[in-house]
């Protein structure tokens, strides 16, 4: 008996299989699900301002910082010689690739000898004091030479640019002393000019101030080439000068 009904129900399954309609094969979908490329694996989460700071990057602005307070505390302490240097700005920067991100250092140094020569320079490193030694470096490698008149003053107003910032600088009759914001009136001091008065306007971040002031200064012109121009001799135009005369 259960012999016979085993058979009864593999005849019903074998009859209502071959007479159910098949679902037809879509071609193109399985050829999508076979050639699909495998799902790449997640990228790990960038480490910067704008997916937060985790605390190891927390950790390593605080290292990086001590060992900038350091540095500028050894150089304070160092007998001052004929160049003088001004740490403007150290920043730490980051560039973003494909194999992740690269953390680095950037800083901003101007130097003068207060004889008229000065000048500036950018450098990046790994550390802040790499960073600072070549921008010292690439300082003297670009340097600016003003004439002055009577050892302190300009000749004539001068106005430089870079991008949106103007710096405007005004010559004073010596002993009239600077009027100038904290940044101009350090570079100026330190380049020998005493006697002047700056003004910036626009975008007035550090580094624009500083290319915008080089390159007001690099159109400075001595009375020697003054006076060449105008066919004039230098004790004219110096007596002239004294007598407040044009």
């Amino acid at each position: 008996m259960t012999g016979c009904i085993a058979i009864d129900l593999a005849i019903r399954a074998i009859k209502y299989s071959s007479a159910a309609p098949r679902r037809p094969v879509n071609s193109a979908r399985l050829a999508r699900v076979v050639c699909a490329p495998p799902p790449h694996p997640p990228s790990p989460p960038l480490t910067h301002r704008y997916n937060g700071i985790t605390k190891e990057a927390k950790l390593e602005d605080e290292r990086v910082k001590k060992e900038l307070e350091d540095y500028v505390l050894r150089d304070q302490n160092k007998p001052a010689g004929d160049w003088a240097e001004l740490i403007v700005k150290v920043d730490r920067v980051q560039k973003v690739t494909k194999g992740g991100v690269i953390m680095s250092n950037r800083c901003l140094v101007t130097i003068g000898n207060n004889k008229g020569a000065g000048g500036f320079g950018m450098g990046k490193g790994p550390s802040p004091q790499e960073a600072m030694t070549l921008a010292s470096r690439n300082a003297r490698k670009n340097l600016v030479f003003v004439d002055r008149y009577s050892n302190s003053a300009l000749m004539h107003d001068l106005v430089g640019t870079h991008n949106n910032c103007k710096v405007v600088l005004r010559a004073l009759p010596p002993g009239m002393g600077m009027t100038a914001g904290p940044l101009i009136r350090e570079m100026l001091e330190m380049m020998g000019i005493a006697d002047c008065s700056a003004k910036a306007y626009g975008n007035r971040n550090p580094y624009s101030v500083v290319r915008a002031t080089f390159k007001a200064l690099k159109m400075h012109e001595g009375l020697e080439v003054i006076a060449r121009k105008r066919g004039k001799r230098v004790m004219e135009l110096a007596r002239a000068k004294k007598l407040h005369l044009d």
